[in-house]
């Protein structure tokens, strides 16, 4: 858990798992308990998003809320973005090498087919 106060003077305690915000307490008001689906609360660069008009109404606002990041959390929003990033890259050199077996099994078929017709 991780618990700061803005420079506004918010409470903010915070558990993650990842980029997932897990629990989120603000002044003392339970937002967010064992979340496991991460798309109502979650991180963007510098800030925390509320995106939920029935979370929102537990602090008496309406539409989105966006509540700035200590730097503790900034930098773990930007190690876990670098892994995110890497996951990306891996995969998509796994589906560019399935393509391009793909691609050469296909042209050999290919020219294999062809050389065994003008062989005939």
């Amino acid at each position: 858990m991780i618990s700061y106060k803005t420079t506004k003077g918010t409470a903010i305690e915070i558990k993650l798992e990842g980029k997932k915000v897990i629990d989120l307490n603000i002044n003392g008001i339970e937002i967010v308990k064992n979340n496991t689906k991460g798309n109502d609360v979650y991180l963007i660069e510098n800030f925390i998003t509320i995106n939920n008009i029935v979370l929102a109404k537990k602090l008496n606002k309406k539409g989105i809320i966006r509540i700035e990041m200590n730097s503790e959390l900034i930098n773990i929003f930007k190690v876990e973005t670098v892994k995110e990033l890497e996951k990306l890259n891996a995969n998509n050199e796994k589906f560019v090498n399935n393509c391009t077996k793909s691609y050469e099994h296909y042209t050999y078929s290919f020219d294999k087919h062809m050389n065994d017709i003008n062989a005939k």
